[in-house]
């Protein structure tokens, strides 16, 4: 998988993971609007009916009953608003994508990048996001040694897991 291929499939995850997680339609919508996501971006990563998180991000604003609020406020998931998650390709948000591809270049050129890169893949399936990276690569450059950072990374995945 190449590191563009990472990035939107790490993207594609995170937002998918947050219309599961985030069941309130008031504070979907906030992370939504925080985050820049479309509702057909919301509907192609999560695979939920587009007009479900239309419905859904509306609740937020709209006065609905008790009944639509409760129905709305389970989590957008295809098993819970069938819908249309092949629309990916077409609804990704590219704006996001290209800001953090254009970070993950940046990080690339730290002469440290690839291992730390190959262990966050291999320990937790993803790209490394900026702040952590800087973390690491921040006690490289102040005199740590590879084998502790590398122990430190590695057992802080041991430790979440």
């Amino acid at each position: 998988m190449t590191i563009a291929e990472r990035i939107e499939a790490d993207l594609k995850a995170e937002i998918a993971e947050a219309g599961r997680a985030i069941t309130d339609p008031k504070a979907l919508a906030q992370w939504m609007s925080d985050n820049g996501i479309g509702r057909s971006t919301m509907s192609a990563a999560t695979g939920a009916d587009y007009q479900a998180v239309t419905d859904k991000q509306r609740a937020s604003v709209r006065d609905v009953t008790r009944e639509q609020y409760a129905r709305l406020s389970r989590p957008l998931t295809p098993e819970n608003f069938p819908g249309d998650a092949a629309r990916w390709a077409e609804w990704k948000p590219h704006d996001l994508l290209t800001a953090r591809l254009a970070a993950a270049l940046e990080m690339m050129r730290h002469p440290h990048a690839h291992w730390i890169v190959d262990l966050y893949v291999e320990h937790d399936g993803r790209f490394p996001d900026p702040e952590g990276f800087g973390v690491w690569t921040g006690w490289l450059d102040a005199g740590e040694s590879v084998e502790d950072v590398r122990r430190w990374i590695v057992g802080g995945f041991k430790t979440a897991a």
